[in-house]
């Protein structure tokens, strides 16, 4: 059901100053977190070894929730933290602020939220306010992939499933957001407003193997997307955090990215936020980057006719594009 990849990275640079975790520790020796009582509730996955492992499940009283992102409405978390480990991720830092992680290492051993469908239901049941749409996943990823593996966590894509269908089954569709490999999806039983997204910010193996270690490489995500697309879905693009040169030797070159998602309908970009090589670059090297790939990118979509949002805090943001993922919203009318 999900394809292989076709590239597996295990090795980890020394990660940079705004890592969330301690720098000495590499991802290569994330501990593995297990149920210590025999009454937990546990689920299979693989370890860094390829030994059979238990992913905790955990509950949570509250799942639908407004979203603080400029380009959605709802969101539901129904994981807590990524194996992927990505090192511009900011969902680490929100989840030690709230406690609920006390560093990177239990972070990137994540844990399923095990009534996940029985609660939304329940809050589906109660909101008096109507839900045009919900976000799969801010704070973590709904099609999480297990480098050891070379494929997706079975419970959390298999959970994800169980979302988007209980979720559509209410006339409510989703945007889901992975940097994971989708599986073969039956498009006919799913929302046909669903639109389905990956990130992708490089195309540069040296960036993906020090940022975003524990994912799939960028070109297994695109292929998928493609399927997706092939296949009659709705498709999206984030562009975001996008790195500078000192961090990605490739990110000059925006247009080679661009062209291998020429088959997407929407792209959403952004810069790269709270990261000290980003401000060094920027105040050293070229304080103009972001408006040059930003202006870079909008004439990309404007010659293509995609419908493309860039977000607050990058230079050309602008706010009457960030419902760009509303399913009636009128781009053309919006960008005049």
């Amino acid at each position: 059901m999900f394809p292989e990849t076709t590239k597996s990275c295990c090795e980890h640079p020394r990660p940079p100053n705004n890592w969330c975790g301690p720098r000495e520790v590499l991802a290569v020796d994330l501990p593995l977190r297990v149920a210590k009582q025999e009454g937990d509730k546990m689920s299979p996955v693989s370890d860094m070894g390829g030994r059979e492992i238990r992913l905790e499940s955990i509950e949570r009283r509250s799942l639908v929730n407004r979203s603080r992102v400029e380009y959605g409405t709802w969101g539901i978390n129904h994981v807590q933290g990524c194996s992927h480990g990505c090192l511009y991720c900011y969902a680490c830092s929100e989840a030690k602020a709230h406690g609920r992680v006390r560093n990177y290492q239990e972070w990137c051993v994540p844990k399923v939220v095990g009534n996940a469908v029985e609660q939304i239901q329940r809050e589906l049941a109660r909101k008096r306010t109507p839900i045009d749409r919900v976000h799969l996943c801010f704070a973590t990823d709904p099609f999480m992939w297990d480098s050891a593996t070379g494929s997706a966590h079975p419970e959390i894509a298999g959970m994800t499933l169980e979302v988007m269908k209980s979720l559509n089954d209410q006339g409510i569709p989703v945007t889901v957001l992975t940097k994971g490999i989708y599986p073969e999806l039956d498009l006919s039983g799913l929302h046909p407003d669903n639109q389905y997204g990956i990130t992708a910010v490089s195309l540069g193996e040296e960036f993906h193997a020090a940022w975003e270690t524990n994912t799939p490489s960028v070109f297994d995500r695109i292929e998928a997307l493609r399927v997706l697309a092939e296949a009659g879905a709705r498709t999206w693009v984030s562009v975001e955090p996008y790195p500078t040169p000192n961090i990605d030797p490739t990110a000059s070159d925006v247009d080679a990215l661009l062209n291998e998602l020429e088959f997407v309908d929407k792209f959403i970009f952004g810069r790269l936020n709270y990261t000290l090589a980003v401000t060094q670059y920027l105040k050293n090297v070229d304080a103009s980057f972001y408006a040059r790939i930003a202006a870079d990118v909008k004439a990309w979509c404007v010659m293509r006719d995609k419908p493309l949002h860039i977000k607050h805090r990058t230079p050309l943001y602008n706010p009457a594009t960030k419902t760009i993922l509303a399913v009636d919203f009128d781009y053309w009318n919006a960008v005049g």
